[in-house]
């Protein structure tokens, strides 16, 4: 018997700001992204 194997699978998240007209959301992601890999704290994941 095989395994059953799940492949494709991933979970995308919005941002969104309401306090800033003119936000821009993919510039927002990429600080967001580098926020995470300038953060002094054990990283379980690649990005």
């Amino acid at each position: 018997m095989n395994p059953i194997r799940l492949f494709g699978i991933e979970t995308e998240y919005g941002i969104a700001r309401e306090d800033c007209e003119t936000a821009d959301p993919v510039v927002e992601s990429m600080e967001l992204v580098r926020a995470y890999l300038d953060g002094h704290f054990a990283r379980r994941w690649d990005y």
